[in-house]
């Protein structure tokens, strides 16, 4: 029998860019459904529904790296620095972030810790994206991809976790789509990185702007008010159709 015949780099972009594409679609559909069940007040098929969409957006995740190492730009060298065994899905990034700053600034020796100020504060600014915003969604998909959906336990399975306890009872589909929306800004700062260091330079405070917005509306999200919200919008819309005054 023979072997699959090996993808060339281009094509294996556009097959990750393709499946970022089709997780988006699943994911929009996924947003509908969970919205649906929460204005019908399911609260236990919300629940589920969104753990599913924590799967969902670590999948996008690991699209949109696969499709920043497979960039022209981007060297076999450094996809194979990306794909270093033993490093999780938020090391990756970081490896990835650090070789599109030492290719764009060229610090001496390339060491990305002898960047100057600003670009090192910019990239301070990009890997805070990935640990604060991004790593615990991974390390929650983790654990339920483990079938822990109900208790997520510590990594020798002696005890709970008790962080990621927390996120699995805390995450809704409002705070998960504002971490959609920091994926989409991280990925847009670090692609115009390792294509094009002009266009980096002039967008990063418009990019970083957005995810300063970005991260404010998350830590802000009311989410008792959105569903609020959601449902009595749609005790308005059942009592219209039973031919109430919708008032």
């Amino acid at each position: 029998m023979s072997s699959d015949k090996p993808a060339t780099s281009q094509e294996l972009y556009r097959y990750h860019a393709r499946n970022a594409a089709a997780v988006n679609a699943a994911m929009k559909q996924l947003r509908l459904l969970g919205n649906g069940a929460i204005k019908r007040r399911e609260l236990q098929l919300a629940k589920l529904l969104t753990r599913q969409y924590v799967l969902l957006l670590a999948a996008l995740v690991e699209c949109r790296l696969k499709q920043l190492t497979y960039e022209p730009q981007m060297t076999e060298p450094d996809r194979a620095a990306a794909r270093e065994p033993g490093l999780s899905q938020a090391e990756q990034w970081l490896v990835t972030i650090d070789a599109g700053f030492v290719k764009r600034f060229q610090p001496p020796k390339d060491d990305v810790s002898r960047l100057a100020f600003t670009p090192n504060a910019r990239r301070q600014a990009l890997r805070a994206v990935v640990n604060q915003d991004l790593k615990p969604v991974l390390e929650l998909r983790n654990s339920l991809a483990h079938g822990q959906w109900q208790y997520v336990l510590n990594r020798p399975g002696t005890g709970l976790n008790q962080a990621l306890m927390q996120a699995l009872n805390t995450e809704t589909f409002l705070s998960l789509s504002h971490k959609e929306r920091l994926l989409g800004l991280l990925y847009r700062a670090v692609n115009d990185l390792v294509v094009s260091g002009p266009t980096f330079e002039r967008d990063f405070d418009a990019h970083y702007h957005e995810i300063d917005r970005a991260r404010q509306r998350l830590r802000d999200h009311d989410w008792n008010k959105h569903v609020q919200f959601l449902q009595s919008r749609y005790d308005r819309g059942q009592r219209k159709r039973k031919g109430g005054t919708g008032c």
